[in-house]
């Protein structure tokens, strides 16, 4: 689940996942998650993210449900 708080509730909103989760810990799944990391958060840019000490989290969606305005 996401959610984003604001004092004015006609601005909250959500988003909540339901799916499958496994931890990627090699491949390109994992290659690709660790990039798309790198490119939103410069501190990981600087980092040594690798497959043997940083695996991610993949979720395979079964049901997407979203509260609210988002744009």
């Amino acid at each position: 689940m996401i959610d984003e708080y604001d004092e004015d509730w006609s601005r909250l909103r959500f988003v909540m996942i339901h799916g499958a989760a496994e931890i990627a810990r090699t491949g390109v799944e994992h290659s690709h998650a660790l990039n798309l990391l790198r490119q939103k958060y410069p501190q990981y840019r600087a980092m040594t993210l690798t497959e043997e000490v940083n695996p991610v989290i993949a979720i395979t969606p079964t049901k997407i449900v979203s509260w609210g305005t988002f744009g």
